[in-house]
This record gives structure tokens, sequence and C-alpha cells, in this order.
């Protein structure tokens, strides 16, 4: 058993202890995601005199469980102006082969999580992995470097039971999906099957459609744009001068591949910790995750539940794109189509995360629409 996520969790607690100030309840509530209630209502009353957020006024033990975790991801939501809260919903509401290596339902919690949960309320209860939900924190980290929805305050609207209507932009359709990289260390054959994929080896230098080349966006895309964090130096958006980690990391593992490693000139510890940072970040930032490009030829990094028809959308008050399912449904009021989604999750799109988008619509050649979430 891996000790070092449950440790690092300990410590941080202990950390927000010492220094004897409330927290943002999202943080918090990361941090102590793995433990379990008696009662599913306190994984979120349980830490509301702890935190900031939420107000002790939405403590209603009568209310359903699915009214209890509806409630706080809106109150969130609109004391916030942000969908920080929309980057918690792990997703695997319906239990699938695909997630057994990710949810963790050995203290009996039901493999359907919450009944008739909608799509976009974060499952409060869902126990998962703990090395899963250490991944998930690096890259919630992350949210803070991105504007792709331009500091634009969400404004949503229950407009009937479990159906959520937001202000976004249905952007792009996923048109190919690539395999999803499991949370296993020294195996990089999924990665080499994404750049098979993108033809960053075959095509390197060909143009990317947000502009310079396909493997300048791929390595980004890698890393999600983002330097690699520790005690020195704060997270920031890389350069390109911080290629070169990137280039010298993959080149060594071209080498091991191909047996040479004894004819290459030993690496330093600076060069060898670095390049292990790295992997660890590419790894955090690319488990449970799929590689994605979409029919524009944008590319990215996606929940691994996303399927091909997916749309990636940009929702006001977002920092980062989310992954939306359409669903077509016969009005019966006339027939007109109305088009409703179900929430997948967040994602990483290159060339979209410093809000290109709106930037279009501020121009006035895109038009926000209304989306509704079930």
């Amino acid at each position: 058993m891996d000790l070092k996520p449950r440790m690092k969790k300990i410590l941080e607690l202990e950390d927000l202890r010492d220094k004897n100030y409330k927290a943002d309840f999202l943080k918090v509530f990361q941090m102590v995601r793995y433990r379990e209630a008696t009662n599913p209502r306190d994984m979120i009353y349980g830490l509301i005199g702890l935190t900031t957020g939420l107000d002790e006024g939405i403590i209603r033990y009568e209310a359903t469980i699915q009214e209890t975790y509806q409630q706080p991801t809106l109150e969130i939501i609109s004391k916030s102006g942000n969908l920080d809260v929309f980057s918690h919903n792990l997703g695997f509401s319906k239990w699938t082969e695909k997630a057994r290596h990710i949810v963790d339902d050995s203290l009996g919690y039901s493999r359907n999580g919450v009944a008739q949960l909608p799509s976009w309320v974060p499952d409060w209860n869902r126990r998962y992995k703990h090395t899963y939900l250490s991944s998930v924190t690096v890259r919630q980290k992350r949210l803070k470097l991105f504007r792709v929805g331009k500091d634009r305050r969400a404004t949503v609207n229950v407009v009937a039971p479990g159906k959520l209507a937001i202000e976004g932009l249905d952007l792009l359709r996923v048109k190919q999906i690539g395999s999803e990289k499991p949370n296993t260390m020294g195996d990089i054959s999924v990665w080499l099957s994404w750049r098979r994929m993108a033809c960053i080896d075959s095509k390197p230098d060909r143009p990317y459609v947000a502009g310079g080349t396909i493997s300048n966006a791929y390595w980004r895309t890698l890393c999600h744009d983002s330097s690699l964090e520790n005690t020195t130096y704060p997270l920031r958006r890389v350069t390109n001068d911080d290629r070169f980690v990137h280039d010298e990391w993959w080149w060594r593992w071209m080498i091991i591949l191909n047996g040479r490693l004894h004819l290459e000139k030993p690496a330093t510890p600076s060069q060898f910790q670095c390049w292990r940072e790295f992997e660890d970040a590419v790894q955090d930032l690319s488990t449970g995750r799929s590689f994605f490009i979409s029919s524009s030829g944008y590319i990215g990094l996606v929940p691994s539940t996303t399927v091909v028809g997916d749309r990636i959308c940009v929702l006001s008050g977002g920092k980062v794109p989310f992954v939306l399912r359409p669903h077509r449904e016969q009005s019966q009021d006339d027939n007109s189509h109305s088009l409703e989604y179900t929430f997948i999750g967040d994602a990483y799109v290159h060339g979209l995360m410093d809000g290109e988008a709106m930037d279009m619509v501020e121009k006035g050649v895109l038009e926000l629409q209304n989306l509704i979430l079930r």
C-alpha cells in the first residue's frame, strides 16, 4: 500500500489546524475525500463549521441525499462566481469496468453511487483510490493558471428538477479519442500511442490549429502548459525555454526502449531529479485521462469516459473547458429540438486555455448559448 498520498493529506490538514483559520470548502473537502461518513450528508455538513464557502443554513437532515448534494453545488457556484466545483465532479456515477482501477468500493458503497443524482452534481460520497485523488489534486491546483471563461461570472438557473441552465459555448466535437492512461509508473505505452495518434514523430512541424507546431502543442498538453511545482518555485505557465525538460525526458525513454542506455553518458543527479519530477507531474496530469483530437484539429486531455461525438464546451465562470454529451429530445410543445447535455468532466484543450473563445464572443464572431445540464 502506498502511504505517501495519505500522509500528504494528513500533513496538509495539520498545517491548516496549526494556522487556525478556515480554508475554502473545496480545498478541505479534497483533503478528506478519501474518508467515510456513517450518514452521507455529513460529507458536506461535517465540514461547514470548519470551512468557508457554505453557510450552516443549508443543513437539513430531512432532505434527500440528492437535495443535500445539489444545494451546496449551487451555493458554491453562486458565492464564488466560478465553476471550480465542477472540477470536483470526478464522474463514474455508474459503475463501469473502465472505472474499476479508480473507484474504491471496498467499504460497501453502492457501485452506482447516489441514485438519480444529476450529472453536474459531484457525488460527495463516492469513494476513490488515494492515488487517483492525489492526481486529481495536482490538476485542480492548476485551475488558477487558466482563464477559459475570461473571468465572466457564472450565472446558473435550475429550470426543472435536476436540470441546470448555464451560459456557454458548444465549441468543438471530439473526433478521435485515445487510450486511457492508467496510474502506473514506468509504463509509457499509452503516451507512445498518443504520439502516434497525433503524428508527433512523423510530422512534428505540422502547423497546429491554434498556432505553432503540433509537437509544441503536444508537449505543452502533457504538462498542462504548466511548470513543475516544488518548494522553491511556484506554479506558472511554461515558456519555450522549458521544452528541453520534456525533450530530454522523452529522449531518455527512447534510449531505454532501444536498449542503448549503456552507450549514453550517465545522467547527473540533478538531471535525473528533473526528469523524474517531470514524469511524476505528467503522470498525475494524465492519470484517468485520454488524449483527444477534435474535428477542427484541437488536441487535449479529457476524462477517460469521453467518447467520439462528445462536445468540448466553454462555460461562463469556467477556468477550464468541460466535456458535455449532447442529448436531442423532441419537444412536446412543438416540432423543434432542444439540446441538453450530460456532464462528463473538465478538460485541458491546448489553444483555448486563455479565453480565446470568449475573445471571439466579444468580437461578435460567436454568440453565447443557454446550455442545459441534466
